[in-house]
């Protein structure tokens, strides 16, 4: 009898001890998320994750829609991008021309050391029957730029560090408004941004997720052998 009293007891002893350490452990977890909570950011209010929207500086001049007026061709292949009735990109083949056009004349160097520049080549007609573009964009110094070499839209944000804003000066990097291919920048440690010019240098890409290129304010597609209006979408990389 005595042996049966102790296995009862023993038994109840563990349910009590069990029940003991569930409520311990119920109420250290509870108390612990309550005072400790890991807050996930949320897409919208997280400049990691997506740029924080700023206001346009009230001194700054007013932002562009892109140009939608121009019908550019955007399709990626190996000749002319029509900009317009005017201009083109010719990287390998032109497309058909007619009427007395003169030679090809370079108008402005490579807008670029290295990374993809655009040169602009110009052409005249000796009469009104010509057909085909006067102005051509063709890609330059495609080369990669050496490791260390800053991003160039910063570049063109940082020339303007010595400028005064409403007699301040201020440390600028580069900001997404509206058009890609205006030069708009924020200060480092300010919350507003503000456009510096209507265009960013020939050259300078469209956005950080993709190769395109902005050309007299126009975003162009570039191919993977960098070159403007090409019509690679994959490239082989060179073995060592």
């Amino acid at each position: 009898m005595a042996i049966v009293k102790r296995k009862y007891f023993k038994i109840k002893f563990n349910i009590l001890l069990h029940l003991l350490f569930s409520f311990l452990f119920v109420f250290l977890f509870t108390s612990l998320t309550s005072s400790w909570s890991i807050e996930f950011p949320s897409p919208s209010s997280s400049s990691t994750l997506q740029e924080e929207e700023l206001p346009l500086h009230p001194l700054s001049p007013p932002e562009r829609l892109p140009k939608n007026d121009k019908k550019i061709i955007t399709k990626r292949q190996a000749y002319q991008i029509y900009l317009g009735g005017e201009a083109s990109v010719s990287i390998d083949k032109g497309a058909e021309d007619s009427g007395p056009w003169g030679e090809w004349t370079k108008e402005r160097d490579c807008s670029r050391s290295c990374g993809g520049g655009v040169l602009i080549e110009r052409r005249l007609c000796s009469d009104n029957t010509c057909q085909g573009p006067s102005i051509r964009y063709i890609s330059c110094n495609i080369e990669p730029c050496p490791a260390g070499t800053k991003d160039f839209r910063y570049e063109q944000c940082s020339q303007h560090n010595d400028d005064p804003l409403d007699g301040k000066y201020y440390k600028w990097i580069p900001y997404a408004g509206k058009n890609k291919c205006e030069l708009t920048c924020r200060p480092e440690n300010a919350n507003f941004y503000y456009k510096f010019a209507e265009k960013v240098v020939d050259g300078t890409k469209c956005d950080a997720y993709s190769d395109d290129v902005c050309v007299d304010a126009n975003c162009l597609p570039v191919g993977c052998d960098g070159k403007l209006g090409s019509g690679k979408n994959f490239c082989k990389k060179n073995k060592d």
